[in-house]
Order: C-alpha cells, then sequence, then structure tokens
C-alpha cells in the first residue's frame, strides 16, 4: 500500500498477493485518530488500527486475512 494523506482522507495504489482475489490497483479511505478505515478497492474493505509505524486488522473479503502494513522512508 502506498498512499498519500490529506486530512481525513487518503488514496494511492494497492498490491495484495497471495489471496484468493488479489486486490489490486486505486485504495481510498479516511482516517480518525488511530483508526484507518479502506473503502476502496470494495473486496477489502474494513478497518485498520494505527500504531506507531504499523497498520493492523482484518480487512473484509480477505477470509481470515490479518494485515499488518509498516512504514517505509
Amino acid at each position: 500500500m502506498t498512499v498519500t494523506h490529506s486530512g481525513p482522507r487518503f488514496n494511492g495504489n494497492i498490491l495484495v498477493t497471495g489471496a484468493s482475489n488479489d486486490p489490486r490497483g486505486l485504495t481510498e479511505g479516511f482516517v480518525t485518530g488511530n483508526q484507518v478505515e479502506i473503502s476502496v478497492p470494495a473486496g477489502m474493505t474494513g478497518g485498520l488500527t494505527l500504531n506507531g509505524e504499523e497498520m493492523a486488522g482484518s480487512p473484509a473479503g480477505m477470509s481470515g486475512a490479518k494485515v499488518t502494513l509498516r512504514r517505509q522512508r
């Protein structure tokens, strides 16, 4: 996931491998406090919790998958 953040919104690109539907392309959503809500792509909506340099959660549409993203500089 590569995104830019402006105010409460973010957008960018996502690439998931190893999932049955492998979502890729445009991603969009909202940030409220430490909660990140993915609204696009439709097959991978849901929430992640931001904790320091990581976001983690279980987006919908990924059948039990747990996601952890780490910030890279």
